[in-house]
């Protein structure tokens, strides 16, 4: 009987698949595809296969709880996974940091309280570093056109602390101590059951939010690196032509501005990536305060009458 957990993570892994995959993508600039969910074993029945899978290094992506965590284990086999992700610069730390908030919305269920989560590249396990005990699973996954097992297992008090009931059937001697107990239980009301805090307990209106966030993040909006801004006179923008050269107010060394649906967001300087244009942020710009100051009418009516002495 598999563990509760490992139960949801898998079904908000079915219903979250195309975004788990695409968070994948973007972050390594590769092919990403789950298998066949479906197919998932238990760490018992592929002991092999982890530990060939865990005899090198890998990405580690980790979510901590209360009283639990959660480790993903993607093992590097034929270096799929970029060089750049063993020693990231804060560029490719971002994407790092960007893979482990993405797949905390992603893979878990809204109620559970996620405090922290951090992804980076890990060596080998050690020989009593070995999984093999602790509740978890093997998911198959194709990265770089390579299938792979992607570990997945629980760590934590709460998550060894798990024992599977298994129903065990009535003795067949005792028919007569069966029959005095029952007719001893048959003028007593039986209680109804105690509503649980299981998986199929929360109310539909729980799974509302995190439903919509998946889907606003789906939203594309325009992105816009802003090199610099002047005004010109409009014969002066009716004769511009090939060749022309335009002179702005502002200096090589000066922030270029980043502006998302034409918001100014952040500022940063122009880095190559590969072949590549980018940006590296420096720093975010706050949005513009929007207030109105309130008086009551004691001070308005005093204001209006200094107006009208004034005016006087």
């Amino acid at each position: 009987m598999a563990h509760p957990k490992l139960v949801a993570i898998l079904e908000c892994l079915k219903t979250a698949r195309e975004e788990v995959e695409a968070s994948f993508q973007r972050t390594f600039d590769q092919n990403f595809r789950l298998g066949n969910i479906d197919r998932t074993e238990s760490l018992q029945e592929q002991k092999e296969v982890l530990r060939k899978a865990t005899s090198t290094r890998g990405l580690s992506v980790e979510f901590h709880f209360e009283g639990f965590r959660v480790e993903i284990f993607l093992p590097d086999e034929a270096e799929v996974i970029p060089k750049w992700a063993e020693n990231p610069d804060p560029t490719g730390k971002a994407k790092l940091a960007t893979l482990a908030q993405e797949l905390g919305i992603l893979l878990f269920p809204p109620d559970w309280p996620l405090r922290e989560s951090a992804a980076r590249v890990v060596p080998a396990f050690t020989a009593t570093e070995l999984p093999e005990d602790s509740p978890g699973m093997l998911l198959p996954v194709n990265m770089g056109n390579r299938e792979l097992p992607m570990l997945i297992r629980l760590l934590g008090e709460e998550a060894t602390a798990y024992a599977p009931v298994t129903p065990q059937a009535p003795p067949r001697d005792q028919p007569a101590s069966t029959e005095k107990l029952a007719a001893s239980t048959a003028g007593v009301a039986t209680p109804p059951p105690a509503r649980t805090r299981g998986a199929g307990a929360h109310p539909v209106r729980a799974r509302i939010l995190p439903l919509l966030t998946r889907s606003l993040l789906k939203i594309k909006l325009p992105v816009e690196v802003i090199l610099a801004r002047t005004r010109k006179p409009l014969a002066e923008i009716l004769q511009l032509a090939p060749g022309t050269i335009i002179q702005f107010n502002k200096s090589c060394d000066e922030p270029l501005e980043l502006a998302v649906n034409g918001y100014v967001i952040a500022r940063g300087e122009a880095v190559k990536v590969g072949d590549k244009f980018g940006l590296r942020i420096l720093e975010m710009t706050l949005p513009p305060e929007r207030y109105v100051v309130l008086s009551g009418r004691t001070s308005s009516r005093t204001e209006d009458a200094r107006k009208v002495s004034t005016t006087k």
